[in-house]
């Protein structure tokens, strides 16, 4: 009967050294989890040091960042790396309803804002997105502090968040043409 358990331990061991461990491919791995959170800090000391505008994390590990201001980083990932985005964790900068139908559109796993509204919260939770939060707001406002964020306004009276990921790309479409971006 000993021989038989050991026989059966050894086999549960080695497929899982074959495989990975069990609570890796179901989500409870402790080690895993940890890893996450300390790339979360790092992603997010890149933002506060004006690094980054937008991180990608994926299996613990920043896998991509992109500058710029606004929207623009998280387009930019969303049109030329899809694919890193897909099941990731995102660590932004601010994110408003425009930046939470990007990453709904995605298929991002969870995000973490420096700055969110309450709309953005809303609809990432509708999509079973996990969100966290430094500071959560009403409303994102423009770079004067007098308006509505024109991206905002853009997708403002638009639910689904592939009409509102074309929307924006045709703002920001016009907004270059003019000059504005």
């Amino acid at each position: 009967m000993l021989r038989f358990v050991l026989v059966m331990c050894a086999v549960v061991i080695g497929v899982g050294v074959l495989t990975g461990c069990f609570c890796c491919k179901y989500g409870s791995c402790p080690a895993a989890k940890a890893a996450e959170r300390h790339a979360v800090q790092d992603a997010r000391q890149k933002i506060l040091d004006c690094k980054a505008g937008c991180v990608i994390i994926k299996y613990g590990e920043i896998v991509h960042d992109e500058n710029g201001r606004g929207i623009a980083p998280i387009l930019d990932i969303y049109r030329q790396h899809p694919d890193k985005m897909k099941g990731a964790f995102l660590v932004d900068k601010v994110i408003g309803k425009a930046a939470a139908m990007v990453a709904i559109c995605g298929k991002v796993k969870a995000v973490h804002a420096e700055l969110i509204c309450d709309s953005a919260v809303e609809i990432l939770s509708r999509h079973g997105i996990a969100v966290t939060y430094t500071k959560r707001v009403k409303d994102i406002l423009n770079r004067r502090r007098d308006d509505l964020c024109p991206m905002e306004k853009t997708v403002l009276n638009i639910s689904d968040p592939a009409a509102g990921v074309k929307a924006l790309e045709a703002a920001v479409a016009k907004m270059k043409a003019v000059g504005r971006r």
